[in-house]
């Protein structure tokens, strides 16, 4: 393999997916052709097999980075992965934005793995200054999404409750929660 193949491969998703996978489209087709061979009578044609391999390996690609390669051979597919431009990464700027005065805002957040999955949840007391009140994090075991949610909110206003801290205005971010909660789901 060309050196320059090799050091793109250490940097690019791309190449990392044809790299790890190109040795299972080899062996998996020398394979097919082998047993054409013995079970059909059909004389191995190595051209033949190395365009099933290629032919593989670029649906492959193309269906994994939902990008279509005009190559006919591996070496223009390599000169057209390289040619691809960066993957493009949006972001979205995100931020507190405090209570009327003297209110309090309770943000809860539940998080899991799965679901359902291994989960916690966790949340966040300010006042309307934004200044820290309160905060708390739990580990919830294995439940679902909705559930994640719903538990981290009960035990931030029972953690409330307890302190005597007065009803907070919640914030969360499971849409499921606040449509239940406002009466709208």
């Amino acid at each position: 393999m060309p050196p320059e193949l090799v050091a793109v491969g250490a940097t690019s998703e791309e190449w990392r997916f044809v790299l790890a996978r190109l040795p299972s489209w080899i062996c998996w087709n020398i394979w097919k052709a082998r047993n054409r061979a013995v079970f059909y009578g059909v004389r191995l044609q190595s051209e033949e097999v190395c365009q099933a391999i290629f032919r593989d390996m670029k649906a492959a690609f193309e269906i994994q980075f939902t990008q279509v390669i005009n190559a006919s051979a591996f070496p223009e597919m390599c000169d057209a992965i390289a040619k691809l431009p960066p993957p493009r990464y949006g972001f979205t700027i995100v931020g507190w934005k405090p209570s009327t005065t003297g209110q309090l805002t309770f943000n809860t957040d539940g998080y899991f793995k799965g679901n359902p999955g291994m989960s916690g949840g966790g949340g966040v007391i300010r006042d309307s200054d934004g200044q820290l009140v309160f905060a708390f994090s739990a580990f919830l075991g294995e439940q679902t999404s909705l559930r994640v949610e719903v538990l981290a909110l009960l035990i931030g206003l029972r953690l409330c409750d307890g302190r005597g801290v007065a009803t907070p205005f919640v914030q969360s971010n499971s849409a499921i929660l606040v449509g239940v909660l406002q009466r709208r789901l």
